[in-house]
């Protein structure tokens, strides 16, 4: 293409991009879409019982007060027939009563009694969550354990990898180099000193089985101890070759020796070993024999499900094949939990995919032990319209108590969470490139101390 060619091509993107955003805008005014007017309310997660709810209301419904109704319901009630409510007026507040009597998604719908025609469609719906106990009582972490730098074969130095974390709204992050567990460790000693909201863990990719196994969590990394442990982990390696079905495939049974050989010494580094990518597609061809062996025998703790920043292979492809693997083995009793991840090597990547765990706390032991009672929800989180970048497309793996309750995060807690984190990072950049001043420092702590207190600030 010469360059005259060139730039009438891209004048005619440019004209394009322009007619679809009005056209959009049109088609909006056409059928009447006007901005919603948001209910405003702190209290949005609730244990169950009986509370008191206060919503402020907006200016813009105050002349429609009379012709307002109020319908209280929850997701999972085909066969129940909602409450109709009758809230007090305190000022520019409803105030509603109401008890939440099962773990689920509730809604106060409320309804305009002069729309003749759809009176029965909600004009706007306060949506909250009601737990039991149990999950009421976690705290909830969103998360990357898998994302790589220029120490290993990534696109960008740690820095700036982890400075990314916090533009992507995360809690936690592991960056998982290969054959390097430094990184994550130099890591959360230049980054974990200043107090923010973010939490650091350990990780590495490890690849002295075929499949790649992950280091989640480590004390110390498993490629520097097996180098300086040659003799031991050969040893190791045939004790675990020992142990396996005598009809197994030779190369199979190296494999899998291999592998197990490697989450034995993760486990005693108090890891998760965890599966990456099994079904990744390169010029090996499928791990198939391999990936059904390892997951019928348990060998690791904990399996990767989605891989958004993949550079070769077919991402959606490979999750498939996994997602129908993982149904297969819990119709056999076998459930392995599944961790969401981006494997970005590219910042670009990161925030596309993530875990979502429900830990009691961020500290490393309280966390191994909600992945392994699979607490959390692996999901996959893209932009899929290059023109309307705010729709995205959101797929969720792991148990459906879990699934629902995530949903509702997604949607109701995390847009505000990740944005208090994002400031935080801008700060916390400034500080990391330009050095630490007493202003920067104050800054930070405000705003560090904001997003912290903002998961307290949404519950009952």
């Amino acid at each position: 293409m010469n360059r005259k060619s060139f730039f009438k091509h891209l004048s005619f993107l440019t004209a394009s991009a322009g007619i679809f955003a009005r056209a959009a805008e049109a088609a909006k005014a056409k059928v009447g879409i006007a901005p919603k007017k948001k209910f405003t309310y702190d209290k949005k997660i609730f244990k169950l019982g009986k509370y008191t709810i206060r919503v402020k209301i907006p200016e813009y419904f105050k002349p429609k007060m009379k012709d307002l109704s109020f319908v209280f319901r929850r997701d999972n009630m085909q066969f129940e027939d909602p409450t109709n409510l009758q809230p007090k007026i305190d000022g520019d507040f409803f105030v509603f009563d109401v008890e939440f009597t099962a773990e689920d998604k509730y809604y106060i719908n409320v309804h305009d009694k002069s729309k003749k025609k759809r009176a029965y469609l909600p004009i706007e719906s306060i949506s909250m969550y009601a737990l039991a106990e149990d999950l009421y009582e976690t705290r909830v972490m969103k998360g990357d354990s898998h994302i790589h730098t220029t120490n290993s074969d990534g696109k960008f130095s740690p820095d700036e990898v982890a400075l990314r974390c916090y533009e992507v709204g995360l809690d936690y992050q592991a960056i998982s180099d290969h054959r390097r567990w430094d990184t994550s460790d130099i890591i959360m000693k230049k980054f974990g000193k200043y107090n923010t909201s973010m939490t650091f863990y350990h990780a590495e990719e490890c690849h002295f089985a075929k499949d790649d196994i992950q280091n989640f969590g480590g004390s110390q990394g498993l490629t520097k101890y097996v180098n300086a442990n040659k003799a031991e982990f050969e040893k190791l390696v045939a004790e675990k070759m020992a142990s396996l079905p005598k009809d197994m495939e030779k190369p199979v049974k190296l494999e899998v020796a291999t592998v197990e050989a490697e989450a034995h010494l993760i486990r005693q580094f108090g890891g998760i070993p965890v599966f990456n990518h099994p079904y990744w597609i390169t010029s090996r061809g499928f791990y198939n024999k391999s990936v059904d062996a390892i997951w019928e025998r348990k060998s690791v703790d904990a399996i990767e499900t989605v891989t958004f920043g993949r550079r070769h292979g077919n991402r959606p492809y490979s999750t498939s094949l996994l997602i129908e693997k993982n149904a297969e083995m819990r119709e056999r009793g076998i459930k392995i939990p599944l961790i969401g991840t981006t494997d970005a090597h590219h910042i670009s990547n990161q925030g596309n995919a993530y875990t979502i765990v429900f830990t009691k706390s961020n500290k490393w032991e309280d966390t191994k032990q909600a992945v392994l009672a699979r607490r959390m929800v692996a999901v996959c989180d893209s932009t899929y319209n290059e023109l309307e970048l705010e729709k995205r497309e959101t797929m969720m793996y792991g148990e459906r108590r879990f699934i629902k309750y995530a949903n509702f995060l997604i949607k109701e807690y995390f847009p505000a969470h990740d944005k208090l984190i994002a400031e935080e990072g801008k700060v916390l950049a400034e500080i990391i490139q330009k050095g630490e001043t007493e202003e920067r420092l104050a800054k930070l702590k405000v705003l560090s101390e904001k997003a912290k207190a903002y998961w307290d600030s949404v519950k009952a």
